[in-house]
């Protein structure tokens, strides 16, 4: 689950004309309705969907991308497509600056998890400046949509049988946080938890032997993520973490420890 997997190329438009954020979702409406892919709404009704969420807080995430998106009840599938715009539009983002890129999504209530992957695997796009670049001034929908699902035609014995494996990534600085929670949301089938936890001089300040070692305050960010993902997987996540890293290899306050799994069974939701 993911962009690979859900990007519909009939759902790609190439350099928009519109100029407003409520224009560009109107075309999105249209364009979903004139593909037939959502037959039992109409324009109207999905431009509504998609003006309320935008309403409680802007999807323009920054470095030229937006992801406009909504939920509906009573559909089966994703559809997910993509406007790009040379000019850009004005999505109020975080950074100031107007989106080029616009995904949007539109998705069952029911399959939440399945959404976030989804909205995970493109956010992570805006670590790629020169992806985002490409895409924004490509003139070819087949060469957009080959940049953006570059493993869709590797042959499917290959992701077949995959094992798993569980990252326990211990924590300590609140500035990479959210970065390598959004890392390990955006893989195909990933199970997650984070667990809010003390580092060990909390507990060894009320040790007399140690107490001169720490202050009073020992309440210092602190928290693990654990992750069942799939083990081909597991070497680019490691890379992905340790590209945080402004100074070296690895990066200060953050520990990965990664376990083969003899069995798993089940699954939790976000």
């Amino acid at each position: 689950m993911g962009l690979i997997n859900n990007l519909d190329k009939a759902c790609i438009r190439i350099n928009s004309e519109s100029k407003t954020r409520d224009n560009i979702l109107k075309e999105i409406s249209e364009l979903v309705v004139k593909t037939g892919t959502l037959k039992e709404f109409n324009a109207n009704q999905l431009y509504d969907l998609l003006k309320n969420r935008e309403d409680l807080s802007t999807t323009g995430i920054g470095m030229g991308l937006a992801i406009p998106h909504c939920s509906i009840e009573g559909i089966n599938r994703f559809v997910v497509g993509l406007i790009t715009s040379k000019s850009g539009i004005d999505f109020k983002s975080i950074d100031g600056k107007y989106a080029n890129l616009i995904f949007f999504i539109i998705g069952p209530k029911e399959k939440r998890n399945e959404h976030i992957q989804i909205l995970s695997s493109i956010s992570k796009l805006s670590k790629t400046l020169e992806i985002i670049e490409t895409v924004k001034n490509e003139n070819s929908l087949e060469r957009i949509y080959t940049i953006l699902t570059p493993e869709e035609h590797v042959p499917e014995e290959e992701f077949t049988q995959r094992d798993k494996c569980m990252f326990n990534v211990f924590i300590q600085r609140e500035d990479v946080f959210e970065d390598i929670l959004e890392i390990f949301s955006a893989e195909d089938g990933a199970a997650i938890a984070v667990t809010e936890t003390r580092n060990a001089g909390y507990y060894l300040h009320s040790m007399p032997l140690f107490s001169t070692f720490w202050s009073n305050d020992n309440r210092m960010f602190s928290r693990t993520i654990t992750a069942v993902v799939n083990k081909s997987s597991s070497n680019n996540i490691v890379r992905r973490i340790n590209m945080l890293s402004e100074y070296g290899p690895t990066i200060d306050e953050v520990m990965i420890t990664i376990q083969d799994l003899f069995y798993t069974s089940g699954g939790i939701s976000f």
